[in-house]
């Protein structure tokens, strides 16, 4: 460096806390442009999928489709016979469009059987205040789901998160109307084969 570069003027510790600041807002900034998708496979030969195993269970593996939305089917190879579909696995925001929280976004996937129960919620990414939001409340929250059709009441068989009411609320409203877009599709069309 010359002598009249800023950095010379600094003491050392200035210098190098000055550089360290300037990398973790560079940083930052980069990660925020280049958001990075959830651990979910991509492409029509995905065959696992650890959220989606969380949601669904007894799949044994899962394979990407996109009629009537995006999704996944989670499938089952009984030891004689054919493949079965036992469920789907997709994301609020593919079908409900964005979904937020008190905070921000958030991303929702919801794994619903062949009936159109749901079997489970995970929320995989959210910018809620984890005093708030903690990981075993929300865990608890999302346990309630299970078992549920977008025919139930939500609003009353659903105990929204302790001081998160409104990220409670916009997660029951976009799994209810995400559940009840896709099966309704479903319903409507004929069920793909795996």
């Amino acid at each position: 460096f010359s002598e009249s570069h800023p950095l010379t003027a600094m003491k050392p510790y200035r210098a190098i806390t000055f550089i360290f600041i300037v990398i973790f807002l560079a940083g930052s900034g980069l990660a925020r442009l280049h958001k990075i998708p959830p651990s979910f496979p991509q492409g029509p030969g995905a065959s696992s999928c650890k959220a989606c195993q969380r949601v669904l269970p007894r799949a044994e593996f899962f394979r990407e489709a996109r009629n009537p939305y995006p999704h996944y089917q989670a499938v089952r190879a009984p030891a004689a016979g054919a493949a079965e579909i036992i469920g789907y696995a997709f994301f609020c925001h593919d079908i409900a469009g964005p979904v937020r929280g008190y905070s921000g976004p958030m991303e929702i996937l919801i794994g619903i059987d062949t009936l159109g129960r749901i079997s489970g919620v995970e929320v995989l990414s959210h910018s809620e205040t984890t005093a708030y939001v903690t990981p075993a409340g929300l865990k608890k929250f999302l346990g309630q789901f299970a078992g549920l059709s977008p025919e139930d009441e939500f609003d009353r068989s659903i105990d929204g998160i302790t001081g998160a009411t409104i990220t409670s609320q916009a997660i029951i409203r976009a799994v209810k109307q995400s559940a009840a877009q896709f099966t309704g599709q479903i319903a409507a069309g004929s069920p793909p084969r795996p």
